[in-house]
């Protein structure tokens, strides 16, 4: 009943193991195969056990003694998908390494069969090797017009696999364990920093070309070669969305014909890819909802929901009635079948459900359980996304809360302990690893179980991950997330922009951290997300980052060029408003800023003069906010079956008319607890007193008649609060800024009680 597919004989030079050891591994390999070996070290393996496609070469056999040089490519490629099977021997995984060096030389001899074979051989054994890994993407870049559907699409899996863990280098991961338990992943020195930049540079143009070759051939893809597809470009980031389009009409003709796992992958991949398809998702809501999902894994039931919320999440609208049943139908599958989903799918579907505003708390009830009995596989991303959705919807679960807190705890403790240590080492993922640490302990401040040894151990954790950032300057050659600039002077102002009259100024300096004044006018951080509209603001606004980087020398201070870090800014200003930012110029300083800023410790006071005569008893608006990115996105608004937990603090200063009209108007101070975007602008939209001369949050008469007596909208961020890096407390304030003053000239107080603040402002 064995039908020999494969008879293999390794060769002695590339063995380089003890003959017993070799016959040792192939019986091993026999019995879990069901095959026979022979005397001479050749082994028939079943095709049950080997055969991985219907179209792979049957027969393969090489006698003792023969060299690599004398094996064709296809030998080579075929030897290799061999190796990768036993994945898990270490000699097996040399063996590959070896076979694919030697097998990339044969330029001439180059197939689509072999090239897919070798690549899924190295993404199969998983073993990093740069120069092999170029070489490769090069080859199959050059011949990618000749590959046929499964070849491409099984070229297109394995590269993406290669290089998603690009960045895990395996000598860390033994030495510091936890460091890969974090998403952590660091890369040695600055040659291997270097090499790092040219190999995703290598992969980037790679699936430019995949995209487009993808595209052409996608009418002959199987429903399993589409699913590929799309996950492997979802999982590089490529959003090229006439292949995502073609990809959904494909899915919408042809999905009863995709797998359980196909569906799923598919999903995931629209989602991860931000493809807003609402055609695509009515067709995947339909179609799972006509399905068992019996079928699907845990993790392919964990995958729909994140991806349905993920799709749907930028919408203003509650969820359909068809979501609405998908939704509780998962739920139904999640009640039976919770104990064998991973702890990454409960974090995906707690987020899921959490985020598209349908959790019942019999499920969070159901979820907490198991992430109890499974807090101990919890890596930090998905701790820190549980933690937020059980905090979200305010779940009455303390021990759920309490085994997280304890996981963050044992993760922070198995850090290594002496940072200096891996002082040639550069954490490219560091920014993003922090951040969920951050996140993890603001949903525990939120839910109140944040203890102070918790608290006391991430301050800790952030300030030895810091001082590796905080590097020598010559090691920032590598980083590819370094807006690298220049510390010669620049022409800031824009001749078109009318806000940016003023320049910035430092208010307050210290050793590691400063408080500088934004003018309006000038924008913080630019969202890639977000384009302006046309009409608010010139298309040409200056930015803060050119700023710092010519009031201080980027080679002292690199956080001041780093995009993923803000440039050194802890909290965002909106263009047209004016006031204090406080800036980091290290990363630690930026790190403890950062945590204090979550643990509500920084403290972001606002003066605002708004419409009406808002109520004396009004102290705060409490409502959820929804916003979108992007070019055509709205106003930030109220919304409370899609929006995310907003507060805003409030005191009414006085209350004053127009001189010229008698118009109402409110001075207000305000202290936000959240910093959604528009938030203050928003919420006093909201309960009725929208800001004077706000474009945005009023309506057009309104605003047109502000800008005859107002130059721009009135907020201003007048004062700062925090701690510097000895637990001293700064409080920094700054006056209103003179056409503000002049604003408020133009007013007349209505009672002996908004005189003093009149008078002050």
């Amino acid at each position: 009943k064995h039908v020999a597919c494969s008879c293999v004989a390794l060769p002695q030079s590339l063995i380089r193991v003890a003959h017993s050891r070799f016959l040792f591994s192939i019986r091993m390999l026999a019995a879990r195969s069901s095959a026979s070996v022979c005397s001479r070290g050749r082994v028939c393996v079943c095709q049950r056990a080997t055969r991985r496609r219907e179209d792979e070469p049957k027969e393969v056999e090489i006698c003792h003694g023969t060299r690599a040089q004398d094996l064709s490519f296809e030998s080579l490629a075929s030897l290799a998908c061999w190796h990768a099977r036993l994945a898990s021997h270490q000699h097996c995984q040399e063996h590959v390494l070896a076979l694919g060096r030697e097998a990339v030389q044969r330029r001439s001899e180059l197939s689509s069969r072999g090239l897919a074979s070798l690549a899924w051989a190295l993404a199969t054994v998983v073993v990093r090797n740069q120069p092999l890994e170029v070489a490769l993407t090069s080859a199959i870049s050059s011949h990618v017009s000749i590959f046929e559907s499964r070849d491409l699409t099984t070229s297109a899996w394995a590269i993406a696999r290669i290089s998603t863990f690009a960045s895990r280098p395996a000598h860390l991961a033994q030495q510091h364990p936890a460091t890969m338990d974090l998403g952590i992943y660091c890369v040695a020195g600055r040659e291997s920093a270097a090499h790092g930049q040219n190999s995703v540079a290598s992969f980037g143009s790679f699936w430019g070309i995949m995209a487009s070759q993808a595209l052409r051939q996608l009418w002959s893809f199987t429903p399993q070669d589409v699913s590929t597809m799309a996950w492997a470009l979802a999982k590089q980031s490529v959003s090229n969305r006439e292949v995502f389009t073609s990809v959904a009409h494909h899915f919408q003709s042809f999905h009863t014909q995709f797998s359980a796992q196909g569906v799923a992958n598919i999903a995931w991949a629209f989602a991860t890819a931000s493809m807003q398809e609402q055609e695509f998702v009515k067709s995947l809501s339909a179609d799972v909802l006509n399905r068992d999902l019996c079928v699907f894994s845990p993790q392919g039931i964990s995958n729909i929901a994140w991806a349905l919320a993920v799709i749907d999440r930028e919408s203003r609208k509650a969820l359909g009635v068809q979501e609405q049943r998908l939704f509780a139908k998962l739920e139904g599958a999640i009640h039976t079948r919770a104990a064998e989903f991973s702890a990454q799918g409960l974090a995906n579907v707690a987020w899921a459900f959490a985020s598209s505003t349908v959790a019942s708390a019999p499920l969070f009830e159901v979820i907490g359980v198991e992430v109890i009995r499974k807090h101990n596989s919890f890596l930090l991303q998905p701790l820190a996304n549980t933690c937020w959705a059980f905090a979200f919807v305010s779940a009455s679960t303390p021990d759920t809360f309490r085994y997280l807190s304890t996981r963050l705890e044992a993760i922070l403790e198995s850090l290594p302990g002496t940072p200096w240590r891996l002082r040639s080492e550069i954490l490219r993922h560091l920014a993003g690893s922090c951040s969920e640490v951050i996140a993890a302990v603001w949903a525990l401040r939120t839910a109140g179980h944040l203890n102070p040894g918790t608290a006391l151990r991430v301050r800790r954790m952030l300030d030895r991950c810091a001082r590796v950032l905080d590097f020598p300057p010559e090691l920032c050659a590598g980083l590819g997330y370094l807006e690298r600039g220049t510390d010669s002077s620049c022409d800031f102002l824009c001749p078109h922009s009318s806000l940016a009259r003023d320049q910035p100024s430092v208010r307050l300096k210290l050793s590691d951290r400063l408080v500088v004044r934004k003018p309006p006018g000038w924008e913080v951080k630019r969202d890639p997300r977000d384009m302006r509209q046309h009409g608010e603001f010139p298309s040409q606004i200056q930015q803060m980052s050119l700023y710092f980087r010519s009031m201080f020398p980027v080679s002292q201070y690199p956080i001041l060029s780093d995009v993923l870090h803000n440039f050194g800014v802890i909290h965002r200003l909106d263009v047209p408003n004016s006031g204090l930012l406080l800036v980091a110029q290290t990363y630690q300083a930026y790190y403890e800023l950062a945590l204090q800023l979550n643990l509500g410790s920084v403290q972001r006071d606002y003066v605002v003069l708004c419409h009406g005569w808002v109520a004396l008893t009004r102290q705060e608006v409490l409502a959820p906010l929804h916003w979108q990115h992007g070019a055509q996105a709205l106003p930030t608004e109220v919304c409370v079956s899609r929006g995310k937990p907003a507060r805003t603090k409030l005191r009414v200063l006085g209350h004053f008319t127009r001189k010229s009209t008698g118009e109402a108007f409110s001075l207000v101070g305000i202290r936000i607890d959240t910093g959604r975007r528009h938030q203050i602008r928003c919420h006093l939209a909201h309960i009725g007193h929208p800001v004077a001369c706000d474009g945005k949050y009023s309506n057009q008469r309104t605003f047109s008649i502000d800008e005859l007596w107002c130059a721009r909208n009135f907020l201003h961020r007048y004062q700062l609060s925090f701690f510097d890096c000895h637990l001293n407390k700064h409080r920094v304030s700054d006056q209103l800024p003179a056409d503000l003053q002049a604003a408020l000239q133009k007013l007349s107080e209505s009672g002996p009680l908004s005189r003093q603040p009149f008078h002050s402002f």
